[in-house]
Formats: structure tokens, sequence, C-alpha cells
């Protein structure tokens, strides 16, 4: 914990009030923002001087930030350390680690020779070659394969691993390389130190164990867990389309209260890590596995909510949704969609008031791009439920969640769209 400055400010506008603050190189990027005196909707947003903290927003209105009506304190605070000024903090420690681990030694073995140190080694070039990034999943670091590439890593065999497990506090080490594109999206990973490549992690309350070389953990959707996570599912019967190893099976039944979840996965290593996960969040009686290609499922008219969380686009599933509703009360279909826009980009020679409207105007689009493919996504579900029931339907947009940029000027969407019978 770090005390300093921050915007004292509600929940809703935290990050509107830090992007503003980020724009005005006045966000303290070593604190995260966190919760004010325990209170549920009142945030602090660490900022750095020249804030005062006597209460006086002048300079809060100089960064062009203050909204009509509102009042901004600004106070010092307590927050919690952010995790890029953590990593940075345990990268100097293993750059440390393994200099010191290559120093212990006078001699280094190559090619069945004693060489001389001084005359092989380039400390900067190895100080490039030490991983930079990581994830750690349980007690188990996940690191690029493109880190420790020279051949003087190699000399240190364990010694290695047991330095970077130490640092790093976890007792097993993976290498990564990139996706497979084999359908289930198997990760590229190979353990190099550790009895097996099992890990439990938790997220949300929730245990999470898989085997990191067969299966993959998107941290990266965590808001969309939360979200579902605070869905009102008491009573409902829930159908996720692309169960995994649970990533939004388990929030529903754990934490939004789903009577019962029908879970669809054809990758069989998926689906051995969510009967464990089911088992160990103890929810294992109210759900069903399906194992197989979703498209062929042997249910129809039971579902009150269908989850289809896949991504680049679920639209293979719309069909299967729309089988799986209730024919008499319809439901809510939760559609992942990855989104294409991008807004003309021509404002290099516009001054800063001109900026500042240029960019109004690229979220505005952006913004429309985004209703036009929900609107477009309403109207054919709303087809295909007319033409499998032979009756009208209403399709209704009730939200659109952005979960992250998946990449420049894509996004990964989340239509919550309900669909009744009229």
């Amino acid at each position: 914990m770090e005390t300093g400055p921050a915007v004292i400010t509600t929940k809703q506008l935290a990050q509107s009030i830090r992007i503003s603050l980020t724009e005005n190189g006045l966000f303290d990027e070593k604190r995260t923002i966190g919760k004010f005196n325990d209170c549920v909707d009142t945030v602090a947003v660490p900022c750095i001087p020249p804030m005062r903290t006597d209460g006086d927003t002048s300079l809060l209105k100089q960064t062009g930030i203050s909204i009509e009506g509102k009042h901004y304190e600004i106070v010092n605070v307590e927050l919690p350390v952010s995790k890029q000024s953590r990593n940075k903090n345990t990268l100097k420690q293993l750059e440390t680690a393994l200099l010191e681990l290559i120093s212990s030694v006078t001699t280094i073995m190559s090619n069945g020779k004693n060489i001389e140190k001084s005359n092989e080694i380039d400390v900067e070039k190895l100080k490039r070659d030490v991983p930079r990034n990581w994830e750690v999943r349980g007690n188990l670091a996940l690191i690029d394969e493109k880190y420790l590439q020279e051949s003087i890593w190699k000399e240190f065999g364990d010694e290695l691993w047991k330095t970077i497990c130490k640092v790093l506090n976890v007792t097993k080490i993976a290498l990564k390389s990139v996706v497979s594109t084999d359908g289930f999206r198997t990760p590229q990973v190979k353990l190099v130190y550790g009895e097996d490549s099992w890990v439990q992690h938790t997220d949300n309350r929730i245990k999470y164990c898989y085997d990191v070389t067969k299966c993959m953990f998107s941290s990266g959707n965590i808001t969309e867990k939360l979200r579902v996570s605070s869905f009102p599912c008491s009573g409902e019967t829930v159908v996720d389309l692309y169960a995994g190893i649970g990533y939004f099976t388990l929030p529903y039944l754990v934490h939004a209260g789903a009577s019962f979840v029908h879970a669809c996965e054809w990758n069989p290593d998926a689906v051995a890590a969510l009967k464990r996960n089911l088992t160990l969040n103890k929810v294992a009686n109210r759900c069903q596995i399906h194992e197989g290609d979703n498209r062929t499922i042997d249910l129809i008219d039971i579902a009150d909510r269908v989850n289809l969380g896949l991504i680049p686009s679920s639209e293979d599933g719309w069909p299967v949704a729309c089988r799986l509703l209730k024919r008499k009360s319809g439901g809510i279909l939760h559609v992942h969609q990855n989104v294409a826009s991008k807004p003309s980009n021509h404002d290099s020679e516009l001054d800063t008031e001109q900026k500042i409207s240029k960019s109004d105007d690229k979220k505005s689009e952006v913004s429309r791009i985004w209703t036009q493919w929900a609107l477009r996504t309403a109207s054919v579900i709303k087809h295909m439920l007319e033409s499998l029931h032979k009756t009208e339907w209403n399709t209704n947009v009730l939200h659109i969640e952005h979960v992250k940029s998946y990449a420049p000027h894509v996004d990964h969407l989340v239509l919550d769209l309900e669909c009744r019978p009229t």
C-alpha cells in the first residue's frame, strides 16, 4: 500500500476521471483505483502532483475533467500498489537473481571445455533475455518462450528454474508459444519445471482447475464473468453453448443462482477440467455436461437464458439458441462477437480543441457501428425464431457490453438480447 493524493468520486465516473487524468499526465500509475473508506459506490482515483490535497478542485477544472454540478474532493489516501508497478519491482529482482546465478560460478562448461566467463558473458544482452512479463496461474508461472534463448542458461539446468520459482513465488514453470488454430484453441505450452501441468486458479471466489498444456484461461474476460455473476438467474435454466472449463458456467451457478445449467463443450480436455471444476465448487448436482458439437444437442424448449460465449463469432450457435429458448415465454440471449470499427483518422494537422472534438466524433462513430451490429443481429435472430415457431416474436436490445479490445479497431462485444413471443 502507498499513500498519496487521489480524486474521490463515484464508481460510475471513476473510469472517465482516470482517462482524463491520464491524458493530462496526472494519473498515478504506481497505485491502483480502490474503494474509499469502504464505501460501496465511492472510489479513489490516484493522481500525482500538482494536485493539491486541501479540497481545492481548480486544478481538476484546468484539466478539463470537471463535470457541471459535480464536486471532486482531493485527499491523501492509501491505495494498493498497481500490478504494473509490482511487476517492475519483480522484474528487477528476477534480473538481479539470474545475473547473480551466473556470477556464482567461476567457469562455464561449453562444448566440453572450461571457458572463462569474462570472455563469454555479455551482461546487457543477458538482461534483455530475462523474462519481461509472465502470467501466474496458481503455483505455476507461464513465460513466453521468446525469453531465455541465450545458450548460457542451458548450463544451469534446474537451478535456472528454481531461481525463477523463488522470485515469482511459484513451484512450476511452463513456456508458452502461439495458440493453436485447431478449433479447440489448444495452447502451445511446455512444462519445463514441476511435477505436472495442472493448476488451480481462483477468480472472483470461483476455483478453476485445468491443465495449462491443454486448456487456455482467458483472464481478459474477467469483466464479463463479473457481470454474469451479477445476473438475477434464480429459478432459471441456463444453457452455456461454449462452456470450456467453466468460464461462464461457474459464475451462473456459484454467484448468479441459476437453478440448472446445461454446459456444451466439444474439447475433451476442457470437458475433463469442467467436470473437476463443478465438483471443486460444489455445484455438480446443478449442471449437466453435453460433450460434442452443440449443433447436434438433443435439447429444445428448455432455456430461460442462453450464453453464446464464442469469438470471433458465435453465429453458428444462433439457430441452436433459438431452438433452446422456451417456446411460450422466450428468454435472453448473450451473444458474443468481435466487431470491427475503424473510423477515419485525418487529424495530424488539427489543433488541440479540434482533436478533442474529433475524438468525440470517433467515439460516436464507434458507438453507431456497435448499435448497427446489435440491431442487425436482433433482426436476424427474430427471423430465425419466427421461421422456427411459425409465429411472431419480438427481439429487444437490452444492452451492449464492451468486454475488451481484441485487436486494433476490433472489439469483443456482448449483446444482451431479449427474445419474446408476441
